[in-house]
């Protein structure tokens, strides 16, 4: 009887359990998420240099997240992080157009993986709560592939400012939800 309990809290657990992996270029604002899902309230912050894994409880779910460093030289290892992975978190400095081609080469190889085949995509449009930011519209535009690359998975752009947490909520309930039913 003991066992069959046991099996079953382990399976409960296993469904509120969401592994995700936080992607992105450079500067583009995945360390501040990363400090505001942990409910830090840090002045500057340091560059991701390798993968940092970390926990967080949302919405009665434990995400287990991996922070992957956005450096051009760092990108390469993002795929050995992919396996197991249940949604992709990409951030996107909204402020920096000249880097949206960029953005969207590496969504291209994420969304080429099929370790992620099907995985759900939640792209920040970060940077909101500046004058000169991009809308979601133009982000997903700039930078999203076309519909044959996204190889029908789910994916949703949010506005966002992680510096204030203004939208951050919304994406990762969204990434929540989808991942339900993948």
């Amino acid at each position: 009887m003991g066992n069959k309990v046991s099996r079953s809290y382990r399976a409960f657990r296993a469904r509120k359990l969401r592994r995700f992996i936080l992607v992105g270029l450079d500067n583009s604002g995945k360390t501040t998420l990363k400090e505001h899902m942990l409910g830090l309230n840090k002045e500057g912050t340091v560059p991701t240099m390798e993968a940092e894994h970390f926990q967080v409880k949302f919405g009665g779910y434990t995400f287990l997240v991996t922070d992957l460093g956005g450096q051009v030289h760092l990108r390469h290892f993002w795929r050995h992080h992919y396996t197991g992975a249940q949604g992709v978190i990409f951030v996107v400095d909204a402020t920096d157009p000249d880097r949206f081609a960029d953005a969207k080469e590496e969504l291209r190889s994420i969304f080429s993986d099929d370790q992620l085949d099907s995985v759900p995509l939640v792209v920040f449009a970060n940077k909101q709560d500046k004058g000169n930011a991009a809308s979601k519209d133009e982000v997903f535009k700039a930078v999203c592939p076309d519909k044959e690359k996204m190889r029908n998975r789910a994916v949703m752009v949010v506005a966002c400012s992680i510096l204030n947490g203004e939208g951050v909520y919304d994406g990762l309930k969204w990434l929540t939800q989808v991942s339900d039913r993948v």
